[in-house]
């Protein structure tokens, strides 16, 4: 395995990166594509 280099930021002002992440519970999911749960029931955050 290589090894890891960690660039020196010392000094260097760093960016934001800001995301929107959904986390679907993939149980539900797959129940609601298989048509035992309505897709309204799926639990999202």
């Amino acid at each position: 395995m290589g090894k890891l280099i960690i660039p020196n930021l010392q000094g260097k002002q760093m960016d934001q990166v800001i995301v929107t992440l959904t986390v679907t519970n993939r149980i539900d999911q797959v129940l609601a594509e298989g048509g035992f749960i309505p897709k309204q029931e799926v639990q999202l955050l």
